[in-house]
Formats: C-alpha cells, sequence, structure tokens
C-alpha cells in the first residue's frame, strides 16, 4: 500500500511513501508520519492512500505519529483549497494549520459523543428587535451559507449577539467557532462567554502552555467542547458540527498572515463556512470598508440593532509635535495638550490609557560619527533597542544581538540611540508621575499570561 503524504516545503505534489507492513493498521488520512525527505527526516501529513504508485523505487514510513487524525476529511479538503487560493504547498497549510508547539508530540484522543446538556436559561439583554432576532434563529436554523456583517453600537451589544448565537447553534445541537484579531481579544471574550457557558469553552492560540494545547485539542477533537474561541490559527481548529463561524473585531489586519503560507483568516473562513453551508458572522463596532460596501452592494446581509439612544462623537484633536517643537522650542514624546488631559485625568482620579504602536525602548541606533545604522543582517530591517531585555531584536525575523559598544563600521564609541516605543513612554510616564501605578501592556508583556490577567485584572479595579 502507499501512502500519499504532503510534505511542509514548498513543493508542488504529495509525495508517495511505501507503507511497511507493520504500520498499515495504524495509517489513516489526516495523520502525522516520519518519513525521509532529501536526506532529512521531518514529518509529513498523509492525504491519501493508495493501493500502488506509477514510481517504481519508493522511500517507506518510518513511524506513524498519532493514534487518531488530526485532519478529517474536511480540514483536509479546506487546507487544500486553501494552498490553492494561495499557491501554496498543501503540507505548509497543514503544517500552518497543526497548532503551534505540538508538532512533535503525540497526542492521546478519546472520542465521545457531544454531550447533550441543558443549558443555563439566562437573559442577555440587547438592542435588537423582533425581527432582529428573528433573522438570528433564521441565521443558525436555515443550515445554508450566507455571509453577515453586524455593525454593533457597543462591545456589550456585540457579545449579547454572539452569546445568542451559540445558544441558537446549541438548540440545533451545532458547534460555534468564535475568531478573534489578538489573544489579549481571546481572553476578554473568554471571560465573558464562560460565565454563562463555563464547562463548553476550549480556547486556541499559539501562546498557551504545551499541556494546555495538548487538552484543548483533545477537548476539540473527542467532542466535548461546543464552543472554539481562538485566534487567527484557530480557523483550522478540527471542531465538528459547526454551526457558526463568527469573526469578532473583523477590521483588524491581524487576521492576516504576513509570512509563508500567506492567508486571510477572514477568507479561509469563508471558504470553511461555504464547505459547511452554515453562515459566517462578521461583527464589529468599526467595520472595514470592504466589508461595509459589500454590505450596502447586498452581498453580505447587515444586521443592526434598532434605533436607540444618539451619542455624539468624542471630541478628537490632532498635535503636530513638529510644529509644537517649532513653537515652544522643544521635543518630546508627550504634547503639552496631552500632559494636560493626563494631569486633568489623575487630579479627577480616572483611568489613562495611552496607544502608541511600537514596541521597544530605542527604535533607531546609528553612529555620530560616520552614519552607520544597525540593522538586522538578515532583513535588512532597523533593530529595535529593549530596555528590559538589554538586547536588539528585529520584529520582523526576531534575530537578537546585544547593543555594540563601538561602532561595527568606524569602531568609534558614538553610538545613538533615538526614536521611540512602549518601553521609552513606560519610562517617560513614570518620571512624570512617580506616584501614579503604571503598567505596559504589549506585545513583550501580553505573552505572559500571568502578567496580561494582572494587568487588566487591576485597571478595570482602578489599581491602575
Amino acid at each position: 500500500m502507499i501512502a500519499k503524504v504532503a510534505i511542509p516545503r514548498p513543493v508542488k505534489d504529495p509525495f508517495d511513501y511505501r507503507i511497511p507492513q507493520k504500520f498499515i493498521p495504524k495509517i489513516k488520512k489526516g495523520k502525522r508520519v516520519r518519513v525521509n525527505f532529501r536526506g532529512s527526516e521531518i514529518l509529513g501529513y498523509i492525504v491519501d492512500i493508495a493501493k500502488e504508485s506509477r514510481i517504481k523505487e519508493l522511500r517507506t514510513i518510518q513511524d506513524v505519529i498519532d493514534e487518531e487524525p488530526i485532519f478529517d476529511n474536511h480540514l483536509l479538503r479546506l487546507t487544500k483549497k486553501v494552498s490553492q487560493y494561495y499557491l501554496s504547498s498543501w503540507g505548509e497549510v497543514l503544517d500552518a494549520a497543526f497548532p503551534l508547539g505540538l508538532k512533535k508530540s503525540k497526542i492521546k484522543i478519546e472520542r465521545k459523543r457531544i454531550d447533550k446538556r441543558i443549558d443555563k436559561e439566562e437573559i442577555v439583554n440587547s438592542k435588537l428587535d423582533n425581527d432582529g432576532y428573528n433573522k438570528i434563529r433564521k441565521i443558525i436554523s436555515d443550515r445554508i451559507f450566507k455571509v453577515y456583517l453586524y455593525h454593533a453600537r457597543n462591545q456589550e451589544d456585540k457579545i449579547a449577539l454572539y452569546l445568542k448565537l451559540i445558544k441558537e447553534a446549541f438548540r440545533i445541537k451545532k458547534t460555534v467557532l468564535l475568531l478573534a484579531a489578538e489573544i489579549l481579544s481571546v481572553d476578554i471574550l473568554v471571560s465573558r462567554i464562560k460565565r454563562f457557558y463555563p464547562d463548553d469553552i476550549a480556547i486556541y492560540h499559539s501562546q498557551l502552555k504545551t499541556n494546555e494545547k495538548k487538552d484543548n485539542l483533545a477537548q476539540i477533537i473527542s467532542k466535548k467542547a461546543r464552543i472554539v474561541i481562538g485566534s487567527r490559527s484557530a480557523v483550522f481548529s478540527p471542531l465538528a458540527e459547526i454551526g457558526v463561524i463568527i469573526i469578532d473585531e473583523e477590521e483588524s489586519d491581524l487576521y492576516k498572515k504576513p509570512d509563508a503560507p500567506r492567508f486571510n483568516t477572514k477568507k479561509v473562513a469563508e471558504l470553511r463556512a461555504k464547505m459547511l453551508k452554515c453562515p459566517l458572522i462578521l461583527g464589529s463596532i468599526t467595520p472595514s470598508i470592504e466589508s461595509y460596501y459589500m454590505a450596502k452592494r447586498r452581498v453580505f446581509s447587515l444586521i443592526r440593532e434598532r434605533g436607540g439612544e444618539k451619542h455624539s462623537l468624542e471630541k478628537v484633536e490632532i498635535i503636530d509635535l513638529k510644529r509644537e517643537k517649532d513653537i515652544y522650542r522643544r521635543k518630546g514624546l508627550l504634547s503639552y495638550r496631552l500632559k494636560d488631559a493626563i494631569d486633568n485625568s489623575l487630579k479627577e482620579d480616572k483611568n489613562v490609557v495611552l496607544f502608541l504602536n511600537r514596541r521597544g525602548f530605542a527604535t533607531f541606533i546609528r553612529c555620530r560619527e560616520c552614519g552607520y545604522i544597525i540593522k538586522c543582517p538578515r532583513c535588512k530591517k532597523n533593530l529595535i533597542y529593549h530596555y528590559d531585555k538589554k538586547e536588539l531584536i528585529c520584529h520582523y525575523c526576531n534575530y537578537r544581538r546585544k547593543p555594540p559598544k563601538i561602532c561595527p563600521q568606524c569602531k568609534k564609541s558614538y553610538i545613538n540611540y533615538s526614536g521611540f516605543g512602549t518601553e521609552k513612554l513606560e519610562s517617560i510616564l513614570c518620571h512624570r508621575y512617580p506616584q501614579s501605578k503604571i503598567k505596559r501592556l504589549d506585545a513583550d508583556i501580553a505573552s505572559q499570561k500571568g502578567k496580561r490577567y494582572k494587568i487588566l485584572s487591576d485597571f478595570n479595579k482602578g489599581k491602575i
């Protein structure tokens, strides 16, 4: 017998491998196997099984990794469609679809039927009128593919609609796949939905610990979990009997995977929903221009709450820091207007949130003598100085090195650190407001689960 194995390399077709007699009872589509490929031992994915091959001399499968298939027929078809749509290799897409950190692990799965548990009868308020609520019931019960754009007024109404969709999906014995733009958003959604369905949720993202990933994946495959909440990679989660796919904050660019194999999670979710003949809900308070345009052209169906109180838009001020520097003969990250706003908020015992779209302490490291700029040797991007780690880091490929004491080019010691990121902003604020408790929450901190929860919890309690 022959196994067709998709290799996670930029190659076009699956490769044929002979199945040793001892492995024939274990071989199934969707399992991982260890094979020799161009002189290296790697893990590949069985995508088909055949009686014979047109190639005479074949290498044999060395080992079967999984006890049960990780990818069912549906996910194999989906990943193949994604590879064809984005011109990637099938093996690379399967590798991207497999949970990070588990590629070398054996996953033991106990298959069980879905529990027919009784949902908690808890009323969730939203501003949807009867027509809107009936539309939700129809969305789920029709079991047809259609894309809906839900334009919410606020976070509360958005969560309320998601809970109604979950309740309706459960009513017809279906499951729910809920995608979030980033891991922090996953945490927020889990905390809100867990109050209603504490035993039904599996979390799916790359920053879980290995044991947590194994447990959550086993819950999904064994059908113990009826709701999967996760980030971009969760679009490939092996959740069965999906009744609705929801994409929260659909306008976010974080749904686009920038490295190979590249894909847009929204498009993959659309392909999956179309294959499953289930609705796809795009939820947002500020929809993307593309989605809103599609809704206006009636390609997507638009869902809105009934009219409520009209709130005036908050006043937005744009401060030109370059102009301020010319007027006040000073430069700095905080404008006078921003300082006043922070001072007034602190006097009134209010919280303050500042957003900055750069990590690190200094974003431009340059020799003042010869002008040499310290760049990443791999991708030629500027290296960013991280004060906490005392390292220069490339934010594109994660290359790291110690800061140089002398210029690599002219050997002089006139190294200048300029530019700013969240670390420098934190330092400036701590110096200006020593009596206030100030915390930084960026991707460096967010990767540490305990710290992330502590900061969010303390902020909600007014301790920060």
